[in-house]
């Protein structure tokens, strides 16, 4: 497969099977499935190309797709939106896996869009867009989460493309991203020509702003919103990826005890690993443990109730470096 004029050989099976699809049926030559991106499909009306001597290999189609933009797309595409991250941040995650060639090695630098070239990383886009946002949907107070802290984190409605916005800022408060998610689907896209997520913590200014001391990781905006309902700082992910970059915000933030609260499920999982990997030793952590009735934070929140999520995180264990065995 050929990305930012690199070929890279990337195992795209590998890649799939981390996740979980609808009435998934796994091929020697495609993957066919519901559709991914809308809830109410339980027809088999997705399939990607799983051949790898094919000139379409990792492609995809949804026949049952409403929105035209995801009728059909590239295997960055896909990968992007299951790992729920932008386009850009899924490009660097594939050439740092598969790419010998580039070590990321710059936390200043990403790729170009036309050849193998690195450029200086946007830090910050116009906060004058979110004017248009200044409108309530329904979407997150049906999960639980208040008025009062969807102003807080600055949660919005695009009237236009129908959609919840999440602005992502940075440490200092300025605008560097907006998550656009869809009302009726589970279709989002980010802002163009703005910071990747991959180099953000969604939070990360509340944090600074409130010089929290302790705080909760997790992964999805919705589940920082829930840990915001019972008073608990938290940042997000934004993604299923912990690299060094946003462990560096949380090491220089004001935290200094992080309870890991990831998703119930094989990818959370890994990604507390990798969070424990990237900061045992540099801050103190601690791990909630959900009961397998649960999914996430907000799964708590609406399912069970404010003081249950609150306990959670109460009862969070301390994570000691028995965690790590090293062999002499």
């Amino acid at each position: 497969m050929r990305i930012r004029g690199i070929n890279i050989d990337i195992n795209i099976r590998s890649e799939l099977e981390q996740y979980e699809f609808h009435r998934a049926r796994w091929l020697p030559d495609k993957l066919i499935a519901s559709s991914p991106f809308y809830r109410r499909d339980n027809r088999p009306s997705f399939f990607v190309d799983l051949r790898e001597d094919s000139p379409y290999y990792g492609c995809w189609k949804d026949s049952g797709a409403v929105d035209p933009e995801w009728t059909s797309g590239n295997f960055v595409k896909l990968l992007s939106f299951l790992r729920g991250e932008d386009y850009e941040s899924t490009i660097e995650y594939l050439l740092v896996t598969y790419a010998q060639e580039w070590d990321g090695s710059s936390d200043n630098l990403t790729l170009d869009t036309s050849a193998f070239e690195i450029k200086s990383v946007r830090q910050r886009i116009d906060s004058n867009i979110l004017a248009a946002y200044k409108w309530r949907h329904p979407y997150f107070s049906k999960r639980g989460i208040s008025e009062r802290v969807q102003r807080e984190y600055g949660v919005g409605y695009d009237m236009r493309s129908k959609s919840v916005t999440l602005p992502w800022f940075n440490a200092d408060g300025t605008l560097a991203n907006v998550k656009y998610r869809c009302t009726d689907s589970k279709i989002f896209w980010y802002a163009k020509n703005a910071v990747p997520v991959s180099r953000l913590l969604y939070g990360i200014d509340i944090v600074y702003r409130k010089r929290a001391k302790t705080a909760v990781i997790c992964e999805g905006e919705s589940d920082v919103l829930s840990f915001a309902e019972a008073g608990i700082s938290a940042v997000g992910i934004g993604g299923s990826v912990f690299n060094a970059i946003k462990a560096d915000l949380i090491v220089k933030s004001p935290i200094e005890r992080l309870i890991i609260g990831t998703d119930n499920d094989n990818v959370g999982r890994k990604i507390r690993d990798d969070i424990v990997a990237h900061l045992a030793g540099k801050i103190d952590l601690a791990e909630i443990s959900w009961d397998e009735r649960y999914k996430d934070a907000n799964d708590v929140l609406v399912r069970g109730s404010i003081e249950e999520l609150r306990t959670y995180v109460e009862q969070a264990k301390s994570i000691g470096f028995t965690f790590f065995t090293f062999e002499m």
